[in-house]
């Protein structure tokens, strides 16, 4: 008989609500119905955008949300409505510039483009941190939630500038377990 070592079990249990999440149909129409195209321009006119879901009462606490190494597909974007459906003002930025990945080797050069230039990757968290403190909507509070990829910008965004919560969803593998 294999043993299975407590801590992967535990780990395995703790992710069983984001796998809930990434199991169910994606419901494309229903996701974009529920979202609102921001597009910000930042410094030397660059433009910069995210999909906003708004719940029913606000102003709220915010959450910017960071995709993983796909790009802000509708994956990521479902977990928008489904923030504001749980009553949270929620952005997810996308760090791709409309652009997403299905191969290896087009997720590795949206990454290193990203992470190529540190000081407009953080320029764009620091623009969409301020616009949610700022927008009517927000109640003051913002935190921060990143899967994979996203998870070490959302670290940054916490770092960068005071956040009030900050979740990483990282994935890990346990050889030989």
């Amino acid at each position: 008989m294999k043993r299975i070592p407590r801590r992967l079990v535990v780990a395995g249990l703790a992710a069983a609500p984001i796998a809930a999440h990434f199991s169910m149909p994606l419901r494309s129409a229903h996701v974009q119905a529920a979202l609102e195209s921001v597009s910000l321009t930042i410094s030397g006119g660059r433009t910069v955008s995210a999909v906003v879901a708004v719940p029913d009462m606000v102003p709220a606490p915010a959450l910017l949300l960071f995709h993983g190494s796909t790009g802000l597909n509708d994956m990521y974007k479902a977990f928008a409505p489904a923030f504001a459906r749980d009553g949270f003002f929620a952005a997810a930025l996308d760090l791709f510039s409309g652009q997403t990945a299905t191969d290896d080797s087009t997720r590795a050069r949206l990454r290193n483009e990203v992470r190529s230039d540190l000081a407009k990757t953080k320029e764009t968290i620091a623009a969409w941190l301020a616009w949610l403190k700022a927008d009517s909507r927000c109640n003051g509070k913002v935190g921060a939630v990143g899967w994979s990829f996203g998870a070490e910008w959302a670290l940054e965004a916490s770092m960068q500038t005071p956040v009030d919560a900050t979740v990483l969803y990282v994935g890990l593998a346990y050889p030989g377990a």
